[in-house]
């Protein structure tokens, strides 16, 4: 695993000796579905920005920013008929690198899981540039005019609304959960590199997936009431990691 992630933060190249039935992308590549078709996104060049000019983000008060993470507060207001939301299933500490976690999407539930946010001025959020979820399954591609296929997002209430509203650098959409989504505190780097800005202050968000319509692809009625989500069940690995400056 941690080759896997020092490979996604250098942008390795796979070695292209594969089957001749088998698409091989740079590890890093984001597969995306948009109105204009399923886009292919190389390893991001602008994630390497090292200029940071942000005044904002510089601890010069005595605030005492210590992380209390508290778990009573997780999973607060979720409809289970619709979301798997589990607070003791967390992702705390929030700046931390991991590696592959299993996870499965059931019952045609939104699978969520909680965490804090620590505000910016925190001793390792301040040194963190940027960090990102590294998502691989087997599954198949699913054909996004036909089927539901891979959602990601961020979002203060499980299953709730993206960061930044409906396509906002906040939520991803795959054919096959295989690829990336970035975040970061900074917001002169999310503004630059088009990454999800996470915001400052310390807070609980959610990470949401999900299987579901893409409403601009898919042949047939697709909306938030009715997402033509599939029985089938779905499994994904996802492995967190954070670059710092």
């Amino acid at each position: 695993m941690k080759s896997s992630l020092i490979a996604a933060v250098m942008a390795a190249i796979i070695s292209s000796s594969t089957s001749a039935d088998t698409v091989v992308y740079p590890v890093g590549t984001v597969i995306e579905v948009t109105e204009q078709g399923v886009m292919v996104t190389p390893p991001s060049s602008s994630i390497a920005v090292t200029s940071d000019t942000s005044t904002d983000d510089t601890a010069t008060d005595d605030t005492d920013y210590t992380y209390y993470p508290d778990p009573s507060e997780y999973c607060y207001g979720s409809d289970y008929t619709l979301v798997d939301c589990d607070p003791s299933v967390n992702y705390d500490p929030w700046i931390a690198s991991t590696g592959e976690k299993h996870y499965w999407i059931r019952n045609r539930l939104t699978f969520a899981i909680p965490f804090t946010l620590p505000h910016r001025n925190h001793e390792h959020a301040f040194k963190a540039k940027y960090g990102y979820f590294q998502m691989t399954a087997s599954e198949r591609k699913r054909d996004p005019e036909t089927e539901d296929i891979f959602r990601v997002w961020f979002s203060e209430e499980p299953n709730g609304v993206p960061l930044g509203g409906k396509g906002s650098n906040c939520e991803k959409w795959m054919v096959k959960a295989r690829g990336y989504i970035y975040w970061t505190q900074d917001a002169d780097l999310a503004a630059e590199a088009n990454v999800c800005f996470l915001g400052h202050s310390e807070k609980v968000l959610y990470a949401n997936f999900e299987t579901a319509c893409y409403a601009p692809r898919y042949k047939g009625e697709c909306s938030d009431i009715n997402k033509q989500k599939s029985y089938n069940s779905y499994q994904f690995d996802v492995a967190r990691g954070v670059k710092g400056y």
